[in-house]
């Protein structure tokens, strides 16, 4: 958000951003910093105002994945701690290593998709330079992207999976 002299207009688009990061509806939303919901209405059909809403969200939500990523750690103790106990019912084993292996197969079917993409990058762009040793930008690890702003002869991956060169795009299929 801005800082600084707002117009009262900017200043009641970015507080009913922040209000609806908030509150469950727009009704309360607009209630919650002194507003009509006529007038919350009329600002939420502006261009501007979804512009910026959708950022804020993007930037919310990749917050919270953020913070699954961290926990995701324990995540795998508490799934091989259940697995190998020998106190745990079996059917609460079994499920565990099933969702071990499951998630074991998405990573491979991942770095797999990550492979191929690196490869279609280096044939589409031969010249490119050689990402020198910890170099990773425009690497992909899970939601966790690295960008490189793009340019001529440059790619950058999306957290959708999307390979972006040159105003071109290449869909990869993640799960």
């Amino acid at each position: 958000m801005r800082t600084g002299k707002v117009s009262k207009k900017v200043g009641q688009r970015e507080q009913l951003i922040l209000a609806l990061l908030q509150q469950p509806s727009l009704e309360k939303a607009a209630a919650s910093i002194g507003i009509s919901t006529v007038t919350a209405w009329r600002i939420s059909k502006t261009k501007e105002f979804k512009d910026e809403y959708r950022n804020a969200r993007w930037e919310a939500f990749s917050q919270s994945l953020a913070r699954l990523q961290q926990a995701s750690g324990a995540a795998v103790s508490a799934l091989l701690k259940v697995m190998i106990d020998k106190t745990t019912p079996a059917a609460s084993r079994v499920r565990a290593a099933d969702r071990v292996l499951d998630h074991a197969s998405r990573a491979t079917a991942l770095e797999d998709i990550e492979a191929r993409i690196t490869e279609l990058e280096r044939a589409a762009n031969p010249s490119a330079r050689a990402p020198k040793a910890n170099d990773f930008s425009g690497h992909t690890r899970g939601n966790v992207v690295l960008r490189e702003e793009p340019g001529p002869g440059k790619a950058t991956t999306t957290t959708e999976g999307r390979l972006v060169q040159s105003g071109r795009h290449v869909e990869a299929a993640l799960a």
